[in-house]
């Protein structure tokens, strides 16, 4: 997915096949510059000639302090290939469909695409599924779930310490195995699951649910 600007159209130096170096903004419309546009993001365009014969859509990236654009070609009036425009054309930051989420049509979003849609609607994030069978420590995540198998002894599954940055995550710890070995969960640094030091998982198939605020991990 790419970047999105508004009302963001401009004239380069020259036309050609190359990257665009930005000239001017035409007149009612924000300069790439005005608009916000970020160095070594990504953007969707629009690029055409005054009468129309000469076009092209496809993806660019900024640099230069947001004067240059190079051309990924998606379309165009020359069967798809980069476009030699006689005159320097207009061209738009624009967007494609897949920039937006769709509530009506299935998408193809990878992971980090994912997470972010759960966060811009303030959904819960899938949780990772981890399996070990030995001491454990747990990074920072906002849901995951953890299986282990302590046939071979008692494991000790060390959490991440509650803080302000990953207030609200939610670890499920399972024992899957059925031996009398316990696993065991501590915190990082010491500090106190609820009002103990630790919590201890000894039945199979049983599951601890925590969930930390800034500051303490509780036993839900």
């Amino acid at each position: 997915m790419a970047s999105i600007v508004n009302n963001c159209i401009f004239t380069p130096t020259a036309g050609g096949t190359g990257t665009w170096t930005f000239s001017a903004a035409v007149t009612g419309y924000n300069s790439p510059a005005q608009a916000g546009v970020t160095d070594a993001k990504i953007y969707r365009y629009r690029a055409q000639s005054a009468d129309l014969s000469q076009w092209e859509i496809g993806t660019t990236t900024a640099g230069s302090s947001a004067t240059t654009f190079t051309r990924s070609v998606t379309k165009s009036s020359n069967s798809n290939s980069a476009v030699n425009f006689t005159t320097a054309p207009r061209v738009s930051l624009t967007f494609f469909a897949s920039e937006f989420l769709l509530f009506d049509d299935a998408m193809s979003l990878n992971t980090t695409q994912q997470a972010q849609a759960r966060a811009n609607i303030n959904a819960a994030q899938a949780p990772s599924i981890t399996s070990v069978t030995s001491n454990t420590s747990i990074t920072a995540a906002s849901s995951q779930t953890v299986l282990v198998d302590a046939t071979g002894g008692a494991v000790t599954i060390t959490l991440f310490a509650a803080s302000a940055g990953n207030s609200g995550s939610v670890v499920r710890i399972k024992k899957t195995d059925s031996s009398t070995n316990s696993v065991i969960v501590v915190v990082s640094g010491g500090a106190n699951i609820d009002n103990s030091t630790s919590a201890i998982i000894s039945a199979r198939n049983a599951v601890l649910t925590l969930q930390c605020n800034s500051s303490q991990w509780y036993q839900i």
